[in-house]
């Protein structure tokens, strides 16, 4: 607990860290049927030392686990829109429906992945970290 000294929480008026900093999603595909069951999929955090005790006692990860299904979903949205395809959509709709790639795919994923708007919906760190990893897969 706080009061027996030996933990150190975080304090974000105390820190020039950002959330990228503080906690760093990722999913690791660990069976062949990850797309129908979600046991065949693992989320992996990187945790900076700061942050530790908070996330251990705040028990952040057993609350981010029960939500794998949300991570399944993202790997579905991956396999389903395409850099092509969502090149086409800026291509068509940008302007009318959305102003820039970034709120597209904000919109196609349910939560925000602009910095700036990570605190606006819920999960959207765990999405922006997720769906930069997959991206980087393509």
């Amino acid at each position: 607990m706080k009061s027996d000294g030996t933990k150190s929480y975080y304090n974000l008026h105390k820190t020039d860290l950002t959330d990228s900093d503080l906690l760093k999603f990722s999913v690791k595909i660990t069976g062949a049927d990850y797309l129908d069951n979600d046991n065949d999929l693992k989320l992996m955090y990187d945790v900076h030392k700061s942050y530790q005790d908070t996330f251990d006692d705040l028990k952040i990860k057993e609350t981010y686990d029960r939500h794998i299904d949300q991570v399944q979903d993202l790997l579905k949205k991956q396999h389903l829109y395409s850099s092509e395809y969502l090149d086409q959509l800026v291509k068509d709709y940008q302007g009318k429906l959305f102003k820039n790639k970034e709120e597209l795919i904000s919109l196609l994923l349910s939560g925000n992945i602009q910095p700036d708007k990570l605190s606006l919906k819920p999960f959207s760190k765990l999405t922006k970290d997720i769906w930069e990893q997959l991206s980087v897969l393509r």
